[in-house]
């Protein structure tokens, strides 16, 4: 009587699983938003190749309004600067992720010029290498219209960090978390207090409220 008893309950499993919704019949701008929220990595390894419908809709530019390119097993830092290579496929690309990765100064300029409409920038401190004043410059000199940037753990200096507030009048969240070769007391502070409305010092520890000021600022 058990085994009966067990073998209906796994049918009605079984019966459940195939019965259960088909995403693939979702309308397509609610695929769209789901596939949205998967890193570049994701996109394009594992959700383009699903179906056609999917595969069209992974290739449509307002999918690459954000681009998460942290380090990734799956994508080796050393091999960064590829996608550099494409970005002029990218004009819409307002949000960028390349924390941890080892991408080169050229590789950025190369990212600013063909990105114009980039807004915000997470680039946190290299395993492999720290930001130089080329880097800084940069950024600085081929990215005017950031509103976010996160540089956490950077070896930025003052030099650096004044040709980025000089270059980039729009900036209005900034994070210096760990950056400790700053020196923030006098004029230098002031100004970051001035210019910036939400600046996160190299001694600082902020927890959960960094998310909800990145979707402000990037909504607004």
């Amino acid at each position: 009587m058990a085994s009966c008893s067990s073998q209906t309950m796994k049918k009605k499993a079984k019966r459940e699983i195939s019965e259960g919704p088909n995403w693939l019949d979702l309308p397509r701008d609610i695929t769209q938003n789901i596939l949205q929220r998967l890193n570049a990595v994701e996109i394009v390894t594992s959700a383009s190749l699903v179906c056609a419908l999917w595969w069209n809709i992974c290739k449509e530019p307002l999918m690459w309004r954000t681009i998460h390119m942290g380090y990734n097993d799956r994508c080796p830092c050393n091999n960064m600067d590829l996608f550099s290579e494409v970005a002029n496929k990218f004009p819409l690309l307002e949000e960028l992720d390349i924390s941890f990765s080892n991408i080169s100064k050229d590789s950025l300029e190369f990212i600013g010029r063909f990105c114009p409409l980039l807004k915000s920038l997470k680039f946190s401190r290299s395993f492999f290498r720290s930001i130089k004043w080329n880097d800084a410059l940069a950024i600085a000199k081929t990215m005017p219209k950031l509103r976010y940037l996160s540089m956490i753990g950077n070896t930025l200096t003052n030099d650096e960090l004044l040709v980025i507030l000089d270059r980039c009048p729009l900036l209005e969240y900034l994070d210096l978390r760990i950056c400790f070769r700053l020196d923030l007391s006098g004029s230098l502070k002031k100004r970051c207090r001035d210019q910036i409305k939400y600046l996160i010092l190299p001694i600082d520890v902020v927890g959960d409220c960094d998310e909800q000021y990145y979707d402000y600022y990037i909504s607004a």
